[in-house]
């Protein structure tokens, strides 16, 4: 039933001038089935029966043939095209994908404008792509994410991109040497009187690396169903909550008791408060914590970052050597295909790895980013030795023109 009106939600966010035709709302009604029950499957070939099934729906229930159904490469839609301050947010497909791409680049530079760390991403299409899933979630009531993917495809970066274009606050703990469940505690305090007292729309960030203790899990289970963490709060911190549930209780006209005016202050956080868990799915640790605390499910849409596609190994490759000093010229386009090729042919070997020997290598974008820096940290080493040989050799060619010149005047004088 979650999952149903999550495709509802979706739906009738529609903009009613912009979905007129009913292939508009079936392209619509395709791509919210695709984010909320495609995103939980975890392989292609289920993702391509789910597809399979809605196409043979579309083309046998409501007459309309799958070349008109796909108008696009891919069929994207979000709200943050006008820009970040405008009053009305319209909901609708991006038909052209360039400018999609552009666009998310503005955002990116206005982001790193406004921040002290800033990121240097390239977006393709992929990226994108994901920054406007993880916004769409966000943005809609209730809405929290469960980002998978290995170390270094970006759920950190883009989830920040994605809060920034939503025009919401980003919070994130920072876990330094010593840091306690009391300071986890004060943290999560501090979100949720953030989203409940200040009433400011707040993307909390948390990912499976800063987990010290699995009662951090507990408390995010907590957030999730009911945006309350037990015992969370002191004496002190409940004069600013009973200020806003007060003030709610008196506009809904409901008895100022402590419990309403707590409750009317939960009510809020539930609203203003959105989870963004950024979690590895290897390993048997996950699948102990998911069966654990099932709200990280159940409670969250789910966004999969698999392998980069080739159209990003070759961005991300020619914009990392592009921005370091490696002055490659004409050979640049030759040198990042090689590396695309290393990768991808890892990529397949490891596949065959498993197939043979039930053991699994994983080839993570971060591998791809550590070729890249070998590549330029060899190349760097290797230039200076050979400048160093060349100026030796430049050097005993001049000696041994001087000894010539000064030979053939001894030979004069003699």
């Amino acid at each position: 039933m979650r999952d149903i009106s999550k495709i509802f939600q979706g739906v009738i966010s529609a903009n009613q001038k912009l979905t007129q035709t009913p292939c508009e709302l079936l392209r619509l009604w395709y791509h919210e089935n695709t984010r909320v029950i495609g995103d939980r499957l975890i392989n292609n070939t289920d993702r391509k029966f789910l597809s399979g099934v809605m196409i043979d729906q579309i083309e046998t229930k409501f007459k309309v043939p799958k070349e008109e159904l796909f108008n696009s490469e891919r069929i994207i839609f979000c709200d943050f095209m006008e820009g970040i301050d405008v009053d009305t947010r319209i909901y609708k497909q991006q038909e052209d994908l360039k400018k999609l791409q552009t666009t998310v680049e503005e955002y990116l530079g206005e982001y790193n404008g406004a921040v002290k760390t800033q990121m240097h991403l390239v977006m393709f299409l992929d990226a994108c792509d994901h920054v406007s899933r993880i916004h769409r979630v966000i943005r809609a009531p209730l809405g929290n994410c469960l980002l998978l993917g290995v170390g270094g495809s970006g759920r950190q970066s883009l989830s920040r991109l994605a809060t920034f274009c939503a025009n919401y606050k980003m919070f994130q703990i920072e876990v330094v040497k010593g840091y306690s469940m009391n300071n986890w505690r004060e943290d999560v305090k501090k979100a949720l009187m953030q989203a409940g007292c200040e009433n400011k729309q707040t993307s909390f960030l948390f990912v499976d690396t800063q987990i010290i203790k699995d009662q951090q899990l507990e408390d995010i289970n907590g957030i999730l169903n009911g945006g309350d963490v037990p015992n969370l709060y002191k004496l002190e911190d409940m004069d600013p909550i009973f200020k806003v549930g007060k003030q709610a209780c008196m506009e809904k006209q409901l008895p100022v008791s402590k419990m309403n005016m707590f409750q009317q202050y939960l009510g809020r956080v539930k609203k203003n408060i959105h989870m963004i868990i950024a979690m590895s799915p290897l390993g048997e640790v996950f699948r102990s914590r998911i069966r654990r605390f099932p709200s990280l499910v159940t409670c969250t849409t789910l966004d999969w970052f698999s392998e980069w596609p080739e159209e990003a190994l070759l961005g991300v490759g020619r914009g990392q050597i592009t921005s370091s000093d490696v002055d490659l010229g004409k050979d640049l386009d030759g040198c990042v295909e090689v590396f695309k090729c290393i990768h991808q042919s890892v990529e397949q070997k490891s596949l065959e790895f498993a197939d043979q020997l039930n053991r699994k290598n994983y080839v993570t974008p971060t591998s791809f980013l550590e070729q890249l820096n070998m590549y330029k940290s060899i190349l760097k080493t290797k230039r200076v030795d050979v400048g160093q040989s060349r100026q030796r050799l430049v050097t005993g060619l001049d000696v041994l023109g001087q000894a010539a010149v000064e030979i053939s005047k001894l030979e004069e004088e003699i």
